[in-house]
């Protein structure tokens, strides 16, 4: 009797650990997609990707035509090299499972405007961008009135219990909206990580 026992807990967790394996696996197709999509300036394709309750905040329209507009009014962004470091196994709560990813690449914001060229403008963005991601991950060329920013980020990947339709949000512990849309014991458990 103990050894049928221990046979069905053995392959319950085997069943487990390939459960979670094959959601790891679908999250790196999704993000990989997401990233290209990113890289490549398809902002329709991006905007698929992002978690749809932010949609009640914004509307996808609104969201293609924010990312959209990034490039141009005096600046162009790239985003480049981006690559996953690491994604947490899932962690199901109500009706969705989540797993924050690591991830990092570079992005690269030419000021073209001779507006964004003077010593008070570039002071302020260089401030504006070491602050969210960090002093050593800034550089600025002035030369070129380039900036670029080493992105070493968190993100959630969700998706509802039952699919492999993976969505994502930034994990932005200093914007509301990240807390609004993650449930606390969400956070929580990922917290002791």
């Amino acid at each position: 009797m103990r050894m049928l026992l221990l046979g069905i807990a053995l392959l319950a967790a085997s069943t487990g650990i390939q459960a979670q394996a094959q959601d790891v696996q679908d999250i790196k197709s999704r993000i990989n997609q997401y990233f290209t999509a990113t890289e490549d300036k398809d902002w329709e394709t991006v905007v698929d990707f992002l978690y749809p309750p932010l949609f009640e905040q914004v509307s996808k329209e609104e969201m293609v035509q924010m990312f959209a507009d990034m490039s141009g009014n005096g600046m162009e962004v790239d985003m480049s090299g981006y690559r996953i470091k690491r994604i947490s196994a899932p962690f199901a709560f109500e009706s969705e499972r989540y797993a924050p990813v690591s991830y990092m690449g570079t992005m690269t914001i030419q000021f073209t405007s001779d507006s964004y060229k003077t010593p008070e403008m570039v002071g302020m963005i260089k401030g504006n961008l070491e602050g969210t991601h960090g002093t050593d991950a800034v550089s600025y060329d002035g030369a070129t009135n380039t900036f670029t920013v080493l992105v070493d980020k968190v993100m959630y990947a969700i998706a509802d219990e039952g699919t492999k339709n993976w969505h994502f949000i930034e994990n932005d512990a200093q914007n509301p909206m990240t807390q609004q849309l993650i449930p606390a014991e969400v956070r929580a458990h990922f917290a002791e990580e």
